[in-house]
């Protein structure tokens, strides 16, 4: 029989939980921004919508205490989704990054390490993937901070 697992879950924002960090959306297309914003709200989370990997920088920059993760589009202009996360991970290293795409290929696989990215959400995902995969994420948050602490 598997031991069971002691990982604390991570609690969505609730007025029991009001401490419960956000969900930085990194897309420059304000339709899949408001589309993700809308479903993390119904999952319970609290979306933060960034239309550019610059101003998800800045946003992190001022608060990053109330993110527990990151979703982050693979394809923008100006700085890419690759390149954005490099940067989070190099400043905000316990800040859990999903990346999306619509398009992935063994160029983009490559240029990844295993360490920088939770996972790689392949549009279009279902809602159940994407809540899946941020409980995944803030979960091993959650998890990585007790154990520094």
């Amino acid at each position: 029989k598997p031991m069971s697992s002691k990982r604390t879950k991570w609690k969505p924002v609730t007025e029991s939980n009001p401490q419960a960090r956000g969900v930085l959306i990194v897309d420059d297309q304000k339709s899949v921004t408001n589309l993700m914003g809308r479903i993390l709200s119904g999952f319970g989370f609290k979306p933060i919508p960034r239309n550019s990997g610059a101003d998800a920088l800045e946003f992190l920059g001022r608060e990053s205490q109330a993110i527990g993760a990151v979703l982050l589009d693979v394809s923008m202009p100006e700085m890419n989704g690759i390149e954005c996360m490099r940067r989070i991970k190099r400043s905000w290293p316990e800040i859990p990054v999903l990346l999306m795409s619509g398009y992935w290929d063994a160029e983009i696989g490559g240029q990844i390490g295993a360490d920088e990215v939770v996972a790689v959400l392949q549009k279009p995902f279902t809602n159940g993937e994407l809540q899946e995969a941020l409980s995944q994420a803030m979960s091993l948050d959650t998890e990585t901070d007790r154990e520094l602490s």
